[in-house]
């Protein structure tokens, strides 16, 4: 026959067997915790030959018990505590984790872009002073190109200094609306003299 233990559940307002006040066996090679809450069970001693007597002060001291983890768990609230009576138990109770809430991201409005002429490729422009070579829009050199110089001439009226270009050198860069952004600048026999970095105009 298989020796067994018995004990009862005080997880009270969570484990029905708790409410009932349920006597549990559990066998001795099982864990003692109580089968539907799995929490940790209170032994109940093993009856003695003491007669009534001692079976009455058993039951009274279990009933105590019972009656001392009632009372605690009503007064603790929900709050995970551990009881402690003649042996430790760690209360199990289970318990909510909320997840934070993310804020709304604020999508931003964008205002319609005007409608332009799209930029062109390979296109050519007569600049009085010079002829550039590379993307266009509007009837300007904008984007990537090449503006070689027939005559001296001043790079751009933003340089701070001032720089000029031979007849016969060649710059190689980025153009916005029709003036240098960035760039280098090369000599007739192809030998880079300057780097051109102007910035985009307001």
């Amino acid at each position: 026959m298989e020796m067994t233990r018995k004990g009862n559940c005080l997880n009270f307002s969570n484990c029905s067997k708790a409410d009932r006040k349920e006597i549990i066996e559990v066998g001795v090679t099982e864990d003692f915790i109580c089968p539907e809450c799995e929490s940790e069970l209170i032994d109940i001693p093993a009856k003695k030959s003491g007669g009534k007597k001692g079976l009455v002060i058993i039951g009274a001291a279990a009933i105590l018990a019972l009656i001392g983890g009632g009372a605690f768990f009503a007064l603790s609230g929900n709050q995970d505590e551990e009881i402690l009576l003649d042996e430790p138990i760690q209360s199990v109770l289970p318990t909510e984790t909320q997840t934070p809430e993310k804020a709304p991201v604020p999508q931003e409005i964008q205002a319609p872009a005007e409608a332009q002429e799209p930029a062109q490729s390979n296109s050519s422009l007569s600049l009085g002073f010079g002829n550039y070579k590379g993307e266009t829009k509007n009837g300007k050199a904008h984007g990537m190109g090449t503006l070689y110089y027939t005559q001296h001439h001043l790079i751009s009226t933003r340089d701070r200094q001032e720089r000029y270009a031979a007849q016969g050198d060649y710059l190689v860069g980025e153009f916005y609306n029709g003036e240098i952004v960035q760039g280098k600048l090369y000599d007739k026999d192809n030998k880079q003299k300057e780097t051109i970095i102007v910035g985009r105009p307001n």
